[in-house]
């Protein structure tokens, strides 16, 4: 791996920044196609795009390696992991958009490393956790703090009205939270087999889970032809091409070509990205807080992301 990351920096560059710029901007694709009276409904809108995205990998697959093997002890890791990263994590994203503004959305959901951090403790044989990573979790917390509270404490708002205010910050931190449980899933249980594959079935079963909701909750009689319009179809099908093919495919090179340190380099890039073209392209203006809370959060995922000594399994 070593050799392919010196011969070839123009490609690793290359599929960096397609990461960057793929995923940095879906966050304000979601805001368009799901806020306002003419947003589609959360729920479809995600399960669907998610849905056809499995199906396009899964058949690339099948194509690519004519093989298909998979019996229930590699199957069910892969579902429960896709239910969290694409059930909790997707759609409670995509339901927290409606609300919140696409820059502030990447941010809080930045925060996914610091739950993965606190999950690894947890688990036997995960990182222990050491001081830096203390300062760490310390440090996002008090940015997540700061962007929640930093308005409440210059227009005196009560403290018991928060969540009323703040629903919308709470969900997605609530995706962070989801994507962490199911990311620990799929490094801990998932199967040893190609990433693409196992990508493949997880857009698969998470986003037909994520369809079959959204039709439990009577969201086809809330799509009308007003809400299928260039903004929205635009904003689906960006998200389809954009963020779940284009955008995965290179970060599944750079898993293979580099470290996964540098691969992860989008954790600090993509907040950074949606709150500029949200700012540019999307009319939003960041608060106050976001600067400083999405500093301290950067800072924070920088500090846990720092290796540690390994928990002993027990016996």
């Amino acid at each position: 791996m070593d050799s392919e990351h010196k011969s070839a920096p123009l490609w690793v560059w290359f599929n960096l920044l397609v990461v960057w710029l793929c995923w940095g901007t879906t966050y304000l694709a979601i805001r368009k196609g799901v806020s306002g009276e003419n947003g589609l409904p959360p729920l479809l809108f995600a399960g669907v795009r998610i849905t056809l995205a499995g199906i396009i990998l899964v058949l690339f697959f099948l194509v690519w390696r004519k093989k298909f093997r998979l019996n229930w002890s590699q199957i069910w890791p892969i579902w429960l992991s896709g239910i969290f990263l694409f059930v909790g994590g997707n759609g409670l994203c995509t339901i927290a958009e409606m609300t919140v503004e696409s820059g502030l959305a990447s941010v809080l959901i930045a925060t996914t490393p610091l739950w993965l951090a606190l999950f690894d403790v947890i688990w036997p044989g995960g990182d222990r956790m050491n001081s830096a990573k203390w300062l760490g979790m310390l440090a996002g917390f008090g940015g997540v703090c700061l962007i929640l509270l930093g308005p409440s404490l210059v227009t005196s708002s009560p403290i018991s009205s928060l969540w009323e205010w703040e629903r919308g910050n709470f969900i997605a931190l609530g995706s962070a939270f989801a994507w962490a449980i199911g990311s620990i899933i799929q490094r801990r249980l998932a199967p040893r087999i190609d990433a693409i594959q196992i990508a493949g079935w997880q857009m698969l079963t998470g986003g037909a889970s994520l369809t079959v909701l959204g039709l439990c909750f009577g969201e086809l009689t809330q799509i009308s032809q007003d809400k299928l319009n260039p903004t929205t179809i635009g904003a689906f099908f960006y998200l389809l091409c954009i963020g779940s093919l284009i955008g995965f495919v290179a970060f599944v090179w750079l898993l293979h070509h580099t470290t996964p340190a540098i691969a992860g380099t989008y954790g600090y890039v993509n907040p950074v990205v949606a709150v500029w073209v949200g700012w540019l392209l999307g009319g939003e203006s960041p608060g106050w807080v976001l600067v400083p809370g999405m500093a301290l959060i950067l800072l924070a995922v920088f500090l846990v992301r720092m290796p540690g000594k390994k928990i002993p399994a027990q016996r």
